[in-house]
């Protein structure tokens, strides 16, 4: 007896799926839920065990989970609390031990503790860390705002509000970064996170 209709339901159901806390699981958890469930169906109609289901009860192509687009100008959490945690009880060994080219051990200890701040606290995808220009900070009074490119939609200078402890760090960088003894011909990039 079940429909199209009841199919419909069936996936707003999984568009809102929430933990049991109440809070909505992230969209990725919610489209692979429905994609397991339509697996299922499919996997119970090829093996011939569901065959007195109705077949209006089916997949259709408007049967998705749109994805939810980030608000470019808010930050997020790209790394997940535990990690950050784990993290920033070890901050201070970020970049040890590690050689980058000709640069001193302190300078990488602090290029890496600098990219690592910037990425926990932003939000931002790696390559849009390593690849800030030397003009990605502008100060108004006390309100600093990150000035960066999201590669990955191809949209260019984006703005983002960032918290003065984070600006403290990216300018404590560009002030080492400034004298650092850079081959000819390296990008002028203020960051050189990477």
């Amino acid at each position: 007896g079940l429909t199209f209709a009841d199919m419909d339901a069936v996936v707003e159901a999984f568009k809102d799926a929430r933990k049991p806390d109440g809070e909505r699981y992230a969209f990725t958890v919610r489209r692979d839920l429905l994609t397991k469930f339509f697996q299922l169906l499919d996997f119970g109609r090829k093996a011939g065990l569901l065959e007195e289901l109705a077949g209006g009860f089916a997949r259709h192509q408007s049967h998705m989970i749109p994805t939810e687009e980030r608000d470019d100008e808010e930050a997020s959490k790209a790394i997940p609390e535990p990690v950050i945690a784990q993290l920033d009880a070890h901050v201070n060994t970020l970049g040890v031990g590690f050689s980058y080219g000709q640069m001193a051990p302190a300078d990488v200890q602090l290029m890496f503790q600098t990219a690592y701040v910037v990425l926990r606290d932003t939000g931002r995808r790696p390559i849009e860390v390593c690849s800030l220009k030397t003009s990605y900070l502008e100060i108004d009074g006390d309100d600093v705002t990150l000035i960066w490119d999201n590669h990955k939609k191809k949209r260019y200078r984006r703005r983002l509000p960032i918290t003065s402890d984070t600006a403290s760090a990216i300018q404590r960088w560009m002030r080492r970064h400034e004298h650092l003894n850079l081959p000819p011909g390296f990008p002028p990039r203020a960051a050189a996170l990477l």
